[in-house]
Formats: C-alpha cells, sequence, structure tokens
C-alpha cells in the first residue's frame, strides 16, 4: 500500500511549495467544475432525468438573482405554513 496523505494537508503542501516556488496556484477550474457537477446532480435528482452540460448550460433555469442587493427578494419564497416548494422527480422540469 502508499502512503495516504489527507486532502487538506495536501492542498496546504501545495499552497507552500506554490510559495516557495514563486509559482502561482489556481485551483479555480477544479472549484468550478465540482460546484456544477453539483448542480447537475441536483438538476437531475429533482427531475428523474438525465441532464446533459451543455443542455444546463444552454437551457437551465436562471438561479441567481437579477439584481444582487441587500433588499433583492429571493426567487423562492415560503408559501401558506411557512413551507418552501419542492421538486417532484417527474413533476420539476430541469430545462
Amino acid at each position: 500500500m502508499g502512503s495516504f496523505r489527507s486532502p487538506i494537508s495536501q492542498e496546504h503542501v501545495d499552497l507552500i511549495k506554490a510559495i516557495l516556488n514563486g509559482t502561482r496556484l489556481n485551483e479555480g477550474w477544479f472549484g468550478a467544475i465540482s460546484s456544477m457537477t453539483a448542480v447537475l446532480g441536483r438538476m437531475a435528482t429533482y427531475s428523474g432525468q438525465v441532464v446533459h452540460w451543455d443542455d444546463a448550460v444552454s437551457k437551465g433555469p436562471q438561479e441567481s438573482p437579477e439584481r444582487i442587493a441587500w433588499d433583492t427578494k429571493p426567487r423562492h419564497l415560503p408559501g401558506p405554513g411557512g413551507r418552501y416548494p419542492f421538486a417532484l422527480p417527474g413533476v420539476y422540469k430541469p430545462y
């Protein structure tokens, strides 16, 4: 068996190595891919359908508010009884 280093420890090792070598360390791509994978998983789970990356990007719903400010209302508000609407597979449409 090989040696194991926790991902958190490895992250620190990579950062310190980059600082000592004067190189840039950009993990943004991996963060973006990970986030989009989570979005695709949510869309597929909510709809019960296969969701393709390109379709989700081109036809998917706008999740962020049109205007970002302290007084902006969120897209989803609680209904009667204080409960938020929830997605049902077969009813929720991913796009």
